[in-house]
């Protein structure tokens, strides 16, 4: 765990009563240090940021908001081989005041569903644009709604129930045999299914269409 700033530490600003409700510490609970060493700099230069600490796995991450007890923690989904997200669950003991992001590289709509769930004011993009990104965690931190840029639906394909849950197992690693088996089709009919599927996403293989539909958030890569 490594305290990066505190308040002191920016130049030429200065606390009052209002200042104190708006000002906020920050968490960065993340596995990409080249990541989370430029995202804690740009943090620092802040003026409404007083602290920033950061961690870079799971039982890192626990340590530093028992100890800390920041304002913000922003939480990235996987930490090395660990689910990031088991933090949101463990909030409520480690740090209750504390609210909760989620920043991953690859959004998913299927993992920002399961982190709202679990208590996550927002999950976004890291390759979201700087202004944006302060402003969704100064959202979060202050309970607003945090407003983010949302996909268009015209540029995400339509897939039926039954295409979802074949593309959902061969993204689990099913092969179409145990695919079938499992959904309780015949081969034929899963084989079709795949075919829709890689005509929809615009690719050649299985492979292809799992990897188009992470994308594009229609599964969880990290499901079953």
């Amino acid at each position: 765990m490594e305290s990066v700033v505190t308040s002191e530490e920016h130049p030429g600003t200065t606390a009052s009563a209002d200042d104190a409700v708006s000002r906020f510490s920050v968490a960065l609970i993340d596995d990409h240090p080249v990541f989370t060493g430029a995202l804690a700099t740009v943090l620092t230069a802040q003026p409404d940021v007083t602290a920033v600490w950061t961690a870079d796995g799971l039982d890192e991450g626990r340590r530093l908001l028992a100890e800390s007890r920041p304002d913000l923690a922003v939480i990235d989904v996987r930490l090395d081989r660990d689910d990031g997200l088991s933090l949101l669950t463990e909030l409520a003991e480690l740090s209750p005041e504390t609210r909760a992001v989620v920043l991953t590289a690859h959004p998913q709509t299927a993992i920002a569903k399961r982190a709202r769930g679990m208590g996550a004011s927002a999950v976004l993009a890291k390759g979201m644009g700087l202004p944006e990104l302060m402003t969704a965690l100064r959202q979060a931190v202050t309970g607003e709604a945090v407003q983010v840029a949302a996909k268009r639906a015209d540029d995400i394909p339509a897939l039926t129930g039954r295409e979802t849950e074949v593309l959902q197992l061969l993204a689990n690693g099913s092969d179409p045999h145990q695919v079938a088996r499992r959904l309780g089709l015949s081969s034929h009919t899963v084989r079709d299914h795949i075919r829709s599927l890689r005509e929809k996403l615009g690719v050649q293989t299985m492979l292809g269409a799992v990897l188009e539909g992470a994308r594009h958030g229609l599964i969880d890569v990290h499901a079953g």
